[in-house]
């Protein structure tokens, strides 16, 4: 059900899916893949970001928790804007093969951060953990894209699933031991 709205560009439809008084809660469901592949994502991203800036951080013992959250965050909206940008990028396999290029870039870089542990942190060595963060940006955009109405359930997995990894990577790091388990979450 659409009602017309006017503003000062002239009329506009507006939907229920635009409307602030219309329920959320009663949007259609995403399939369970979809939900347990977004907190999967979330989850699974913010614990690495968390545990690879500890062993960093104790390695290099210098402050590298701000270049690994601006490459971060970088690669999520690198990744998510080419997901927006092509629309062959949302396709389901597409964004699989995103997301797994992105955990294999995720494995590369601990191993290279410690080989190079003795020197300094180089810039191109953060080039794997933007790829990897890109990963999970193109597929959570790719998902969302094609979730329509039912994104609002995504977004709620998603948030849930990153606050539960934001309270328990630190908790669970410290029950691994240290910078062993910063090694061992991060790899």
């Amino acid at each position: 059900m659409a009602e017309a709205h006017l503003n000062r560009d002239g009329p506009t439809e507006r939907t229920a899916a635009h409307d602030p008084r219309v329920d959320t809660a009663a949007a259609p469901r995403p399939a369970r893949r979809a939900l347990l592949a977004i907190a999967a994502l979330s989850a699974g991203g913010l614990a690495f970001e968390v545990a690879l800036t500890r062993l960093l951080s104790a390695v290099l013992v210098s402050d590298v928790v701000g270049p690994v959250l601006a490459v971060a965050v970088g690669g999520v909206g690198l990744g998510a804007a080419v997901a927006a940008a092509l629309p062959a990028a949302r396709r389901p396999h597409v964004a699989a093969v995103a997301a797994l290029v992105g955990a294999a870039a995720a494995g590369l870089t601990v191993p290279l951060a410690l080989l190079l542990a003795p020197r300094a942190l180089a810039w191109w060595t953060l080039a794997p953990l933007l790829l990897a963060f890109g990963g999970i940006g193109w597929a959570v955009a790719a998902t969302f894209a094609r979730a329509g109405p039912a994104s609002a359930w995504l977004y709620r997995a998603d948030l849930a699933a990153a606050a539960a990894a934001a309270l328990l990577t630190p908790l669970a790091l410290g029950a691994l031991g240290g910078l062993h388990g910063s090694v061992a979450a991060a790899s």
